[in-house]
């Protein structure tokens, strides 16, 4: 095991005994810091939109500043890299006031420029960056309800989960908490995962002078918001006609099946960092909560099983999303069930 890996671990161990205050591992930290928002400047737009920043384009003000750009250049050049580009100022609050960790700053600035995108383009469309470009859907977020109705159809036990509780039983009354918000926390949720698995990948050690990378992968949250995602299809398609009309266009199924595929693709990459985790903790008598849940909470196993049952799956098929099978993950996660 590397040296960074043993240092992220032993933060992990501090982490696991602060989940309760936490909703989130090292994700979404918006909701707690939530600020007034103003149009972004004609300057501002012109570098959300870019396609050719470079660090010629920011102004690095210190030797913190410096660190960043250099590690998030080596390590994720396509995305993190970009958002702090893009928006170096929102990036470097979230580190230097927020005092948060570096993934921390890559999911809410991706938040950021979701949010602005569309008001600096001229289409105005729900947009997502991920991976060094924009996917650009066909919706707003006014054609869409509210995310928390798939409470009305989601099975009971699947809601014991405290992601199910801060974005869905905690936002039944925000009427902007609309399907193009629950796109982008999948994308936010699925970046910051790969960042994270880009960086131990690395070698580099996550506690630098000038930032801090707790190397947890958020990959737990990008399981639940790909199960909300095929129970936010089903109670549309059923109930809500013209959300679902709306969203089963061509361009934005195009997203959707982009941002299916990477999930998956980071679940794949997260597996072995997700065992090592495992394997470290059950030597302090617990294990991953990803696969023996914490307190009350369910397992993210049961979660993972759920997406890929024919129920949801059900969903994904009905749009022509291409997908894999429960039976694909037989040789990794599945190896734990009921261990």
């Amino acid at each position: 095991m590397k040296k960074s890996h043993l240092n992220i671990i032993s933060l992990m161990l501090l982490q696991l005994c602060l989940i309760p205050l936490l909703f989130s591992c090292g994700g979404d930290a918006s909701s707690n810091n939530a600020k007034i928002w103003r149009p972004p400047s004609e300057k501002l737009c012109q570098q959300i939109l870019s396609n050719s920043l470079s660090v010629n384009d920011v102004d690095l003000s210190n030797q913190q500043e410096v660190d960043i750009q250099q590690m998030l250049e080596m390590v994720s050049p396509a995305h993190g890299y970009q958002l702090f580009l893009k928006d170096k100022k929102d990036f470097m609050a979230w580190i230097t006031e927020q005092k948060q960790t570096v993934e921390v700053a890559i999911h809410e600035t991706n938040h950021q420029i979701d949010a602005l995108a569309p008001t600096c383009s001229e289409s105005q469309y729900a947009r997502y960056f991920l991976n060094g470009q924009f996917h650009i859907t066909s919706i707003f977020g006014s054609e869409t309800e509210n995310y928390s109705i798939i409470e009305q159809i989601l099975p009971e036990y699947l809601k014991a989960r405290s992601v199910y509780k801060i974005y869905i039983a905690q936002n039944q009354t925000n009427s902007s908490k609309n399907f193009t918000i629950l796109l982008d926390e999948l994308t936010a949720y699925v970046g910051d995962s790969q960042f994270q698995i880009d960086f131990l990948n690395s070698g580099l050690i996550s506690d630098q002078e000038n930032y801090f990378v707790m190397g947890n992968i958020d990959i737990d949250e990008v399981v639940d918001m790909m199960l909300y995602l095929e129970y936010y299809l089903k109670v549309v398609r059923l109930d809500y006609s013209a959300s679902y009309t709306a969203i089963n266009e061509p361009a934005t199924v195009k997203v959707i099946q982009y941002l299916w595929q990477q999930a998956e693709e980071t679940l794949h990459k997260a597996y072995p960092y997700i065992v090592e985790l495992d394997d470290e903790l059950k030597t302090h008598n617990s294990g991953s909560p990803f696969f023996t849940g914490f307190g009350d909470y369910l397992p993210t196993l049961e979660i993972l099983k759920a997406v890929y049952s024919d129920d949801a799956l059900f969903e994904l098929d009905q749009l022509g999303i291409a997908h894999e099978t429960l039976n694909d993950w037989q040789d990794t996660y599945l190896t734990y069930d009921q261990q």
